[in-house]
């Protein structure tokens, strides 16, 4: 019998369960249950229209105050208190070269969660959800993007209204230029 010491508290069954779920993400993008429709967060940036998974937003919101972060890029527009937590916020127009984000009411911070790193991506706009047919779903990288920015991209959905590039929050976190944020 193990001591009082050695028992496993509530919250490390939470965290283990929290671990194992991040290490095998599901891929919203692959018809696992024969659901006819997956739903994506429509976000503008780089002066394109994209969508996010689901399980990779853990919140959106308007851009709180942030505080400068000396020393480093250009793209890192400082630290977010979210609710107690320091929240890193990204300028994805900076990030992919097509410089800094026009600040204005629609202005947006998607909170990312892409293994154990967590980041506010500043976004031009959050257009809300948006349902694609699974039959819609073409996996290739649209041309016209960065090669940096096509990295990111999973493949696109074909709407009524137009392709939308899949855009994943966890290849962005894969980008090395992504985690060196020293200036």
């Amino acid at each position: 019998m193990l001591s009082l010491e050695e028992q496993p508290t509530a919250f490390d069954a939470l965290r283990a369960l929290d671990r194992m779920g991040r290490a095998h993400p599901l891929d919203l993008t692959v018809d696992e249950g024969g659901e006819s429709e997956w739903y994506g967060v429509a976000v503008r940036f780089s002066g394109r229209h994209f969508l996010l998974p689901m399980h990779e937003v853990a919140e959106v919101m308007p851009c709180p105050p942030l505080t400068p972060v000396p020393h480093t890029r250009d793209w890192v527009k400082g630290v977010a208190n979210v609710r107690g937590t320091l929240i890193p916020v990204i300028d994805l127009d900076g990030f992919f070269g097509q410089g800094p984000v026009n600040m204005s009411h629609l202005t947006r911070i998607v909170i990312m969660r892409a293994g154990e790193v967590v980041a506010g991506l500043l976004v031009d706009e959050v257009l809300g959800l948006r349902p694609c047919a699974r039959g819609g779903w073409l996996a290739q990288v649209p041309g016209g993007l960065s090669s940096d920015l096509a990295r990111c991209i999973a493949g696109v959905f074909q709407r009524e209204d137009g392709d939308w590039p899949v855009f994943r929050p966890v290849r962005l976190v894969r980008d090395p230029r992504f985690m060196r944020v020293a200036a």
